[in-house]
């Protein structure tokens, strides 16, 4: 390798470095030319060319996941309820996604079946409800974070009792869901028509607003707990553990909390913390379900295997387009993998059984 090449590869890094880590945009523009001279000298893509391959591949990818959908639509379209399959704390994967149990969630959910992990939290939720026998007529469910989710309305025409908290809307750490569309504001943002009627809403949930960080005196009333990714939202890792181990107190014995979340699962000790969003890492599980056992509660068994499919593989680049679940017309797929700064990244959900 000539000592030239070498220079070019090391001026290359040394620029690499200069845009990630000195947070100057002044410089960055200085040195742009340097960069675009070495990237032609060396045969590498420019920044457009890059943001087409990008484009390109998510086009490919979509085209995949919108003929295999079809294929799932036809082979489960008079799906009947699913077999217990012994579901257990784990990631989202694609085997989970043409699974018989996704399918016939999405249905009740009246959506189509498609490679998105936010259905696959709600189908992740409902299955291990019903597996425990949990979606039943009276029983008590609290939902924190909950934004405009479905599950209330569902949950609520099967005539169980949904108390739905999420943020104040007044607080500033509220604003950035507000604009989203994705806050609690009021009642009328978790009525879904589609799925219930509104006397049996009105008659069967209530909401109020709770901070996940300081969560009220409230004791054994509920035989389900949950959330959908929303701890991760919590300011830090340390808080998102704490509110797992806090939910457990509103819980009845014999009850369910559920919680979905980021998920890193590349690394074993790199990862997003102290931010808006946090990524947890495979450790960070493992030492959550220490500590409840210890308390005496009992964590489902973890799966950490994030599947070995097409779509297990393929990591999702930002735009997401995921802007109204909906409109299947908005939703881009594959979307069970997805790339949070320079993190591959997935949900996991995690069972915990209140002792």
């Amino acid at each position: 390798m000539s000592l030239e090449f070498n220079l070019l590869r090391n001026l290359m890094y040394f620029c690499k470095i200069i845009k990630f880590q000195i947070m100057n945009n002044y410089i960055y523009q200085k040195i742009k030319p340097i960069r675009e001279l070495v990237r032609r000298y060396l045969g590498l893509p420019s920044k457009e060319y890059q943001d087409i391959l990008d484009s390109n591949l998510k086009e490919v990818a979509n085209v995949l996941a919108i003929e295999k959908k079809n294929q799932l639509i036809n082979k489960y379209e008079n799906v009947n309820l699913p077999h217990n399959i012994g579901l257990i704390s784990k990631a989202c994967t694609q085997n989970d996604i043409e699974s018989e149990w996704f399918s016939y969630w999405c249905k009740e959910l009246k959506f189509k079946p498609l490679y998105l992990r936010k259905l696959w939290e709600y189908a992740f939720i409902l299955q291990v409800l019903h597996e425990n026998n949990l979606i039943k007529p009276l029983n008590k469910a609290i939902c924190f974070g909950c934004g405009t989710e479905p599950l209330p309305s569902y949950l609520a025409s099967k005539g169980l009792k949904i108390f739905a908290t999420d943020l104040d809307p007044d607080l500033d750490k509220a604003k950035m869901w507000k604009y989203g569309n994705q806050l609690l504001e009021n009642k009328k943002l978790l009525f879904k028509p589609n799925l219930i009627d509104e006397k049996t809403f009105n008659d069967n949930v209530s909401i109020s607003y709770i901070d996940m960080n300081n969560i009220p005196d409230i004791k054994n009333e509920y035989d389900i707990c949950y959330s959908i990714c929303a701890l991760e939202h919590l300011g830090s890792i340390q808080n998102g553990l704490n509110f797992i181990v806090n939910s457990l107190k509103v819980l009845k014995k014999g009850g369910l909390a559920i919680h979905t979340t980021e998920y890193n699962y590349r690394q074993e000790n790199n990862t997003i913390d102290n931010r808006e969003t946090v990524l947890f890492l495979k450790k960070h599980f493992i030492e959550i379900a220490q500590k409840i056992e210890n308390n005496g509660d009992y964590v489902f068994k973890f799966n950490f295997d994030i599947g070995n499919e097409f779509f297990d593989k393929y990591i999702d680049l930002p735009p997401y387009l995921l802007t109204n679940y909906h409109d299947n017309v908005n939703n881009k797929e594959p979307h069970l993998k997805l790339l949070l700064e320079k993190y591959p990244s997935t949900c996991f959900g995690i069972i915990i059984k209140k002792q």
